[in-house]
């Protein structure tokens, strides 16, 4: 089944409740709750009151996205663990995260050896341990049931479709999934196509506006590739009972007459995707 969400990271100024009226008000079934400016972790108390509110306001949580990079050397700053009590307290199914940097084209500059540039062996063993310390984060999440969804970005390890689906690949595990998203300069075929196509390792849609000449087109213009986008995702591998979230609103958006129009057209796919609604 698919469920239509809201992410608070497009409204990093307004408070919990500002967003739990807004979200209802424009129809949303699910909020994904951002770390820092919403839920920050540390304060479980604080994140399970924000569950009530959801709940009380007839709303669930889709996700959890701190503000969090997977690093190859390990935890940096703020602990995992705590993260992973805050998704605890807020029931969230799905921690949203970036991983790694992005990919170093040959001859780029590093500080990792004495000659200024990195070499194939360093690639190598940097890329190794990013895909050991997913495993392990993967582990930690394992026994609360949270998937750790890592989001696609170009200065992250998840640079393409083609990175995602890689690294997904070799980390092998079943807490280890990606957040698919059109990526800037991709087609809408081959975003469409990479949804798609086999085991795409993908838990999460997120359905972001394209860029055109400067300016972000309204879902409406590509009503059509959306319709495919949350058919394939509708019957990806897995437990169709299960709900699948399709998220809207970028970091630091904020702008409701948008994201209300967007979320009418995601309804309406998702009213004749949703089993439970066409019988009715």
């Amino acid at each position: 089944m698919i469920r239509i969400g809201l992410s608070s990271a497009a409204f990093l100024t307004r408070s919990p409740a500002d967003i739990i009226r807004l979200a209802r008000e424009m129809g949303f079934d699910a909020i994904e709750w951002a770390g820092d400016a919403h839920v920050a972790p540390g304060n479980d108390t604080a994140a399970a009151q924000i569950l009530m509110d959801t709940l009380r306001a007839g709303l669930t949580v889709a996700s959890y996205a701190p503000l969090y990079r997977v690093d190859p050397k390990g935890e940096t700053g703020l602990g995992f663990a705590a993260i992973l009590s805050a998704a605890a307290a807020l029931h969230a199914p799905i921690v949203r995260v970036f991983a790694g940097g992005s990919a170093k084209k040959p001859g780029m500059p590093t500080r990792a050896n004495g000659n200024g540039f990195e070499t194939a062996a360093e690639k190598t063993e940097d890329r190794a341990a990013l895909v050991a310390e997913l495993r392990r984060l993967g582990d930690l999440a394992d026994p609360r049931g949270v998937t750790i969804c890592l989001s696609l970005g170009n200065r992250t390890a998840l640079h393409s479709y083609e990175a995602a689906r890689a690294l997904v690949a070799e980390a092998a595990h079943p807490f280890i999934r990606a957040a698919w998203e059109p990526l800037p300069g991709a087609t809408m075929e081959e975003a469409t196509s990479a949804l798609s196509a086999g085991d795409s390792g993908y838990a999460l849609l997120m359905a972001r506006r394209c860029d055109r000449d400067g300016r972000a087109s309204a879902l409406r213009e590509e009503a059509d590739e959306w319709r495919s986008r949350l058919s394939t995702f509708a019957t990806r591998a897995g437990d169709p009972g299960m709900g699948r979230f399709v998220l809207l609103g970028r970091m630091g958006e904020d702008d409701p007459e948008r994201l209300a129009d967007d979320a009418r057209l995601l309804r309406e796919i998702a009213a004749s995707l949703n089993p439970a609604k066409r019988s009715q």
